[in-house]
Protein backbone atom coordinates (compact mmCIF):
# COMPACT_ATOMS: atom_id res chain seq x y z
CA UNK A 1 0.00 0.00 0.00
CA UNK A 2 1.64 3.39 -1.17
CA UNK A 3 2.35 6.36 1.42
CA UNK A 4 -0.91 8.29 -0.15
CA UNK A 5 -3.88 5.36 0.36
CA UNK A 6 -2.08 4.88 4.41
CA UNK A 7 -2.72 8.42 4.51
CA UNK A 8 -6.28 8.57 3.55
CA UNK A 9 -7.12 5.63 5.92
CA UNK A 10 -5.67 7.61 8.57
CA UNK A 11 -7.85 10.60 8.03
CA UNK A 12 -11.24 8.62 7.81
CA UNK A 13 -9.94 6.89 11.02
CA UNK A 14 -9.76 10.23 12.46
CA UNK A 15 -12.56 11.58 10.97
CA UNK A 16 -14.64 9.09 12.31
CA UNK A 17 -13.51 8.74 15.62
CA UNK A 18 -14.23 12.63 16.29
CA UNK A 19 -18.24 11.98 14.56
CA UNK A 20 -17.78 9.24 17.64
CA UNK A 21 -17.06 11.87 19.99
CA UNK A 22 -19.47 14.39 18.72
CA UNK A 23 -22.63 11.51 18.80
CA UNK A 24 -21.80 10.73 22.49
CA UNK A 25 -21.73 14.34 23.48
CA UNK A 26 -24.76 15.35 21.73
CA UNK A 27 -26.67 11.96 23.53
CA UNK A 28 -25.28 13.35 26.94
CA UNK A 29 -26.64 17.11 26.08
CA UNK A 30 -30.14 15.60 24.67
CA UNK A 31 -30.50 12.92 27.26
CA UNK A 32 -31.78 15.88 29.81
CA UNK A 33 -34.87 16.48 28.07
CA UNK A 34 -37.92 14.19 28.43
CA UNK A 35 -38.13 11.03 26.13
CA UNK A 36 -39.66 11.59 23.10
CA UNK A 37 -43.85 11.85 21.96
CA UNK A 38 -44.59 10.16 19.09
CA UNK A 39 -41.67 11.67 16.48
CA UNK A 40 -41.35 14.77 18.22
CA UNK A 41 -38.83 15.32 20.78
CA UNK A 42 -40.31 17.69 23.81
CA UNK A 43 -38.54 20.76 25.19
CA UNK A 44 -37.61 20.93 29.32
CA UNK A 45 -40.59 22.12 31.45
CA UNK A 46 -38.90 24.63 33.56
CA UNK A 47 -41.06 25.60 36.27
CA UNK A 48 -38.23 27.25 38.13
CA UNK A 49 -34.66 26.89 38.57
CA UNK A 50 -34.59 23.64 39.88
CA UNK A 51 -35.71 22.35 36.54
CA UNK A 52 -32.93 24.29 34.86
CA UNK A 53 -30.79 21.20 33.31
CA UNK A 54 -27.67 20.75 34.64
CA UNK A 55 -25.56 21.86 31.61
CA UNK A 56 -27.30 25.04 31.65
CA UNK A 57 -27.02 25.97 35.58
CA UNK A 58 -25.60 29.28 35.80
CA UNK A 59 -26.21 31.98 38.20
CA UNK A 60 -28.29 34.85 36.33
CA UNK A 61 -31.71 35.26 34.53
CA UNK A 62 -33.29 32.37 33.81
CA UNK A 63 -36.88 31.78 32.03
CA UNK A 64 -39.65 29.97 34.09
CA UNK A 65 -43.36 28.99 33.08
CA UNK A 66 -44.64 26.93 36.73
CA UNK A 67 -48.18 27.11 35.39
CA UNK A 68 -48.85 26.65 31.53
CA UNK A 69 -52.11 28.75 31.81
CA UNK A 70 -49.58 31.51 32.57
CA UNK A 71 -46.78 33.54 30.41
CA UNK A 72 -43.16 32.79 31.00
CA UNK A 73 -41.49 35.37 32.93
CA UNK A 74 -37.87 35.79 33.77
CA UNK A 75 -36.65 35.56 37.45
CA UNK A 76 -32.70 35.46 39.03
CA UNK A 77 -31.44 31.86 39.55
CA UNK A 78 -28.71 30.94 41.88
CA UNK A 79 -27.10 27.45 42.00
CA UNK A 80 -25.24 25.82 44.66
CA UNK A 81 -23.78 22.34 44.67
CA UNK A 82 -27.01 21.07 46.38
CA UNK A 83 -30.02 23.57 45.93
CA UNK A 84 -31.30 26.02 43.35
CA UNK A 85 -32.89 29.33 44.50
CA UNK A 86 -35.39 30.73 42.75
CA UNK A 87 -35.71 35.10 43.39
CA UNK A 88 -38.46 37.51 42.15
CA UNK A 89 -36.95 41.23 42.17
CA UNK A 90 -39.38 44.38 42.72
CA UNK A 91 -39.07 48.29 42.63
CA UNK A 92 -38.18 48.56 46.71
CA UNK A 93 -35.08 46.35 47.53
CA UNK A 94 -33.32 49.16 48.49
CA UNK A 95 -33.79 50.73 51.61
CA UNK A 96 -35.87 53.48 51.75
CA UNK A 97 -37.15 56.33 54.82
CA UNK A 98 -40.27 56.11 55.83
CA UNK A 99 -42.16 59.89 55.04
CA UNK A 100 -41.95 62.41 57.47
CA UNK A 101 -45.60 61.49 59.44
CA UNK A 102 -46.90 60.12 62.73
CA UNK A 103 -50.80 58.79 62.78
CA UNK A 104 -50.95 54.53 62.63
CA UNK A 105 -50.36 53.70 58.83
CA UNK A 106 -49.74 57.33 57.82
CA UNK A 107 -47.51 55.73 54.87
CA UNK A 108 -47.90 53.65 52.81
CA UNK A 109 -45.41 51.75 49.83
CA UNK A 110 -47.04 49.80 47.17
CA UNK A 111 -44.67 46.88 46.12
CA UNK A 112 -44.41 46.23 42.15
CA UNK A 113 -43.06 43.01 41.46
CA UNK A 114 -40.87 41.94 38.21
CA UNK A 115 -43.86 38.91 37.79
CA UNK A 116 -47.52 39.45 38.20
CA UNK A 117 -49.23 38.14 41.58
CA UNK A 118 -50.73 35.00 39.91
CA UNK A 119 -47.68 34.23 38.27
CA UNK A 120 -45.56 34.00 41.88
CA UNK A 121 -48.01 32.47 43.63
CA UNK A 122 -47.97 29.78 40.90
CA UNK A 123 -44.04 29.71 41.72
CA UNK A 124 -44.88 29.62 45.64
CA UNK A 125 -47.22 26.45 44.63
CA UNK A 126 -44.64 24.10 42.91
CA UNK A 127 -41.25 25.46 44.70
CA UNK A 128 -39.87 24.67 47.58
CA UNK A 129 -39.52 26.92 50.65
CA UNK A 130 -40.39 30.30 49.85
CA UNK A 131 -39.39 33.20 52.46
CA UNK A 132 -38.82 37.25 51.96
CA UNK A 133 -36.65 39.43 54.40
CA UNK A 134 -37.85 42.37 55.98
CA UNK A 135 -36.10 44.79 58.13
CA UNK A 136 -37.19 48.34 59.96
CA UNK A 137 -34.51 50.63 61.20
CA UNK A 138 -35.73 52.77 63.25
CA UNK A 139 -34.95 55.55 66.05
CA UNK A 140 -38.17 56.46 68.43
CA UNK A 141 -40.19 54.95 65.45
CA UNK A 142 -42.59 52.13 66.67
CA UNK A 143 -44.44 49.74 64.84
CA UNK A 144 -46.42 48.57 67.95
CA UNK A 145 -47.08 50.12 70.98
CA UNK A 146 -49.13 50.13 74.22
CA UNK A 147 -51.32 48.31 72.29
CA UNK A 148 -51.48 50.63 69.03
CA UNK A 149 -50.49 49.19 65.47
CA UNK A 150 -48.61 51.51 63.64
CA UNK A 151 -47.37 49.32 61.08
CA UNK A 152 -48.47 46.19 58.85
CA UNK A 153 -48.25 44.69 55.68
CA UNK A 154 -50.36 43.30 52.95
CA UNK A 155 -50.23 40.30 52.22
CA UNK A 156 -50.88 39.13 48.14
CA UNK A 157 -54.36 39.33 48.42
CA UNK A 158 -54.12 42.49 50.63
CA UNK A 159 -54.96 41.25 54.15
CA UNK A 160 -53.58 43.33 56.81
CA UNK A 161 -50.57 41.72 58.73
CA UNK A 162 -48.77 42.66 61.93
CA UNK A 163 -46.16 39.67 62.25
CA UNK A 164 -42.79 40.56 61.57
CA UNK A 165 -39.56 38.87 60.56
CA UNK A 166 -38.42 36.27 62.19
CA UNK A 167 -42.01 35.61 64.14
CA UNK A 168 -43.36 32.72 62.41
CA UNK A 169 -46.00 34.12 61.87
CA UNK A 170 -46.83 35.67 65.91
CA UNK A 171 -49.11 38.71 65.59
CA UNK A 172 -46.94 42.34 66.99
CA UNK A 173 -43.78 40.13 67.47
CA UNK A 174 -40.47 40.34 66.14
CA UNK A 175 -37.83 37.64 65.70
CA UNK A 176 -35.90 39.20 69.00
CA UNK A 177 -39.68 38.54 70.74
CA UNK A 178 -39.65 35.42 70.11
CA UNK A 179 -36.18 34.02 71.08
CA UNK A 180 -36.54 36.82 74.48
CA UNK A 181 -33.20 38.17 72.90
CA UNK A 182 -34.90 42.13 72.01
CA UNK A 183 -32.79 45.43 73.46
CA UNK A 184 -35.90 45.35 76.20
CA UNK A 185 -36.40 41.78 76.86
CA UNK A 186 -40.44 42.52 78.09
CA UNK A 187 -41.12 44.19 74.85
CA UNK A 188 -41.44 42.50 71.31
CA UNK A 189 -39.41 44.11 69.13
CA UNK A 190 -36.32 46.15 69.39
CA UNK A 191 -38.05 49.51 67.81
CA UNK A 192 -41.01 49.01 70.35
CA UNK A 193 -38.40 49.96 73.16
CA UNK A 194 -38.76 53.91 71.56
CA UNK A 195 -35.50 55.62 73.45
CA UNK A 196 -34.33 57.33 70.36
CA UNK A 197 -31.25 55.28 69.99
CA UNK A 198 -31.19 53.89 66.27
CA UNK A 199 -32.04 49.91 66.65
CA UNK A 200 -33.79 47.35 64.18
CA UNK A 201 -35.99 44.66 63.90
CA UNK A 202 -35.36 42.15 60.90
CA UNK A 203 -35.50 38.79 59.80
CA UNK A 204 -37.57 36.22 56.71
CA UNK A 205 -41.47 36.33 56.46
CA UNK A 206 -42.05 32.46 56.24
CA UNK A 207 -45.44 31.98 55.86
CA UNK A 208 -46.48 30.92 52.06
CA UNK A 209 -50.03 31.74 52.85
CA UNK A 210 -49.09 35.56 52.86
CA UNK A 211 -46.31 36.01 50.41
CA UNK A 212 -45.41 38.11 48.73
CA UNK A 213 -45.66 41.22 50.72
CA UNK A 214 -47.92 43.67 47.90
CA UNK A 215 -48.16 46.74 50.48
CA UNK A 216 -46.10 48.02 53.48
CA UNK A 217 -47.45 50.74 56.34
CA UNK A 218 -45.58 52.69 58.77
CA UNK A 219 -46.20 55.23 61.31
CA UNK A 220 -44.97 57.20 64.39
CA UNK A 221 -41.95 58.86 62.28
CA UNK A 222 -42.26 62.77 62.50
CA UNK A 223 -38.86 64.28 62.52
CA UNK A 224 -40.85 67.59 63.76
CA UNK A 225 -41.05 65.68 67.05
CA UNK A 226 -38.64 67.14 69.95
CA UNK A 227 -35.87 64.15 69.43
CA UNK A 228 -37.06 63.30 65.56
CA UNK A 229 -38.36 60.06 64.74
CA UNK A 230 -36.92 58.23 61.76
CA UNK A 231 -37.47 54.87 60.30
CA UNK A 232 -36.52 52.68 57.54
CA UNK A 233 -37.69 49.92 55.83
CA UNK A 234 -35.70 47.15 53.71
CA UNK A 235 -38.24 44.11 51.92
CA UNK A 236 -35.76 42.00 50.44
CA UNK A 237 -36.59 39.73 47.13
CA UNK A 238 -39.10 36.65 47.00
CA UNK A 239 -36.64 33.36 47.74
CA UNK A 240 -37.34 30.33 46.94
CA UNK A 241 -35.14 27.44 47.59
CA UNK A 242 -35.18 23.67 46.36
CA UNK A 243 -32.59 20.94 47.37
CA UNK A 244 -31.35 19.36 43.90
Amino acid sequence: MDLQKKRVIGLSVICGFILFVIGVVLLVVFSAVPAQQGDVLQPVEIKSCKDVPRYLQSNGIHLIQPNSSLPAFNVSCSFSSNTATTSVGHNSEAEIQVSDCEPQYCYNRPIRYDATIPQIRALIAVDGECRQYLKYRCRGSVMTFTGLDYAGWESWNGTLRNYWGGSGGLANYCACGVTSTCSDTSQRCNCERNDYVWRQDAGYLTIEEDLPVSKLYFGDASSTQSSGEYGYHTLGRLQCEHRL
